[in-house]
């Protein structure tokens, strides 16, 4: 009964009930007022469902066009940020390889860098030799050096 009764509560809001089927449905309502808020429950939201209906149809293919077009724009946007970084970075190099190469003064060496020494120093064997080179530096060879 109870299965027969929702049946008729949610054909009564679709406004197909017939006069008999109406009077049976009045009839149970009055004799249980739990279901007669239900009714008034279901037919508020019946109601309000009709405003809720979209006008305007959904265009799926249209929507997933857009979606696509958007993936791709933020890979091109990825792939377009890596190429500038590279530009940059070509750029500096650039920039200062030709600054160092041009404006930085090349090392002119010194009159006494210029000249270079050349001299041959050996120890005997059984003896230690010590000896001072040009710039101070002491040095200390063993035997047989």
């Amino acid at each position: 009964m109870q299965e027969k009764i929702h049946t008729y509560i949610s054909e009564y809001l679709a406004g197909s009930l017939t006069d008999s089927e109406k009077q049976e449905l009045k009839n149970h309502l009055e004799l249980n007022p739990s279901d007669r808020k239900i009714v008034d429950d279901y037919q508020l939201l019946w109601e309000h469902s009709a405003e809720t209906i979209v006008d305007n149809p959904i265009d799926i293919e249209g929507d997933l066009k857009k979606i696509k077009r958007r993936i791709i724009f933020k890979r091109t946007n990825l792939i377009g940020f890596f190429i500038r970084t590279a530009a940059v970075l070509v750029l500096a190099v650039l920039f200062s390889s030709t600054y160092i190469y041009f404006f930085q003064p090349s090392p002119t060496l010194t009159q006494k860098e210029q000249t270079v020494i050349e001299q041959e120093i050996s120890s005997m064997y059984g003896t230690r030799s010590k000896f001072q080179l040009s710039d101070g530096t002491k040095v200390y060879l063993n035997s047989g050096s």
